[in-house]
């Protein structure tokens, strides 16, 4: 068997991690991290900006914990912008907890971040806004 195949098949983005969520009793323990794929980490970079680049800097973590917060058996919790929204004007302290497992589990630096707020501002500025 060829070493891509072998990489291929291999089970790399089983790991899931429970994260409490004590602020949100009724799911409290039911809400899980999970490690994203290549394209779900892009899909997440893009998602980031809007139609003209700019980044959606209010929304950035929502986006991450929509992208990344699963159920026990790994089926997505959120699905979209809708979510995005809704899930932008709760506490920031859960929110906070579960982007911070997210970024880790998903090896997302600070320097990732930085590097997306600097992209922003590159657009920004190509475009005159």
């Amino acid at each position: 068997m060829a070493l891509k195949d072998l990489i291929y098949e291999a089970e790399d983005r089983a790991q899931i991690v429970p994260v409490p969520t004590p602020e949100w009793p009724a799911v409290n323990g039911k809400l899980f991290i999970r490690q994203m794929s290549g394209q779900d980490r892009h899909d997440w970079e893009i998602s980031a900006y809007d139609a003209q680049g700019q980044l959606k800097r209010d929304s950035l973590q929502a986006r991450m914990v929509v992208a990344t917060v699963v159920d026990e058996t790994g089926g997505k919790v959120f699905d979209g912008e809708a979510d995005v929204e809704k899930l932008s004007t709760k506490s920031i302290v859960p929110i906070q907890r579960l982007f911070d497992v997210a970024m880790k589990l998903n090896a997302v630096s600070q320097s990732d971040i930085e590097e997306i707020v600097k992209n922003s501002l590159a657009i920004r500025s190509a475009s005159g806004a």
